[in-house]
């Protein structure tokens, strides 16, 4: 635990080099431990920070890595929506769009919760529109609003409006992204920059 917690106040304090190391260490050292699953997503979460982006891959998606192992145990456990949503913006980052779409589809929507149910939307929609497939995407927008209103979290509908505007400008569909972005503006809502990061929930 103390182990974990230094590694968390690392993180915390942006000194994200001594996070990873600091988890790894745990992970190597406790190899029982009841944190074996918090260690490994807080030290991806740190390599994704670093921009280390393969390396979060390896350690997110390797079968027999201490992720997917304890993945395994505790299905259901919010971390493990957290770490495949990190996975697949990863991958994303690398352009790897069908390993990116898979990990996302491969998430089993009916044991999440209403935010990370948006979350799977929105990370599809990026996926999408990111692989040059914007018709695609703006199918799955209506959806992805919808969930965004079933959350009750207002900066997850402006997040959710401003996407589905850009897919619109990606589609020269102007006049239907000018209508999306005066809804955001009209409902006062907060900025599309809060959401950096959204789809890993604050990966």
């Amino acid at each position: 635990q103390y182990r974990y917690w230094q590694g968390k106040g690392y993180l915390q304090s942006s000194n994200c080099a001594a996070a990873a190391e600091t988890f790894a260490r745990l992970a190597r050292d406790f190899t029982n431990s009841v944190l074996l699953l918090e260690a490994s997503y807080s030290e991806a979460e740190a390599r994704f920070r670093l921009g280390e982006l393969t390396q979060v891959v390896a350690l997110l998606q390797r079968g027999d890595g201490n992720f997917q192992k304890a993945a395994k145990v505790r299905a259901n456990d919010v971390l493990v929506a957290r770490g495949f949503l990190l996975l697949a913006d990863a991958m994303l980052a690398l352009k790897e769009f069908k390993s990116a779409e898979q990990v996302v589809t491969g998430l089993t929507a009916t044991n999440l919760t209403p935010e990370f149910k948006w979350r799977r939307q929105y990370a599809l929609c990026r996926v999408q529109l990111t692989d040059q497939r914007a018709s695609e995407a703006l199918v799955r927008t209506p959806h992805l609003l919808a969930l965004a209103t079933a959350t009750g979290q207002p900066h997850l509908l402006a997040a959710s409006v401003a996407l589905q505007a850009d897919i619109f400008q990606r589609l020269n569909q102007l006049e239907a992204a000018v209508q999306a972005y005066g809804k955001n503006l009209a409902e006062s809502a907060p900025p599309a920059d809060l959401m950096a990061g959204a789809s890993s929930g604050g990966a």
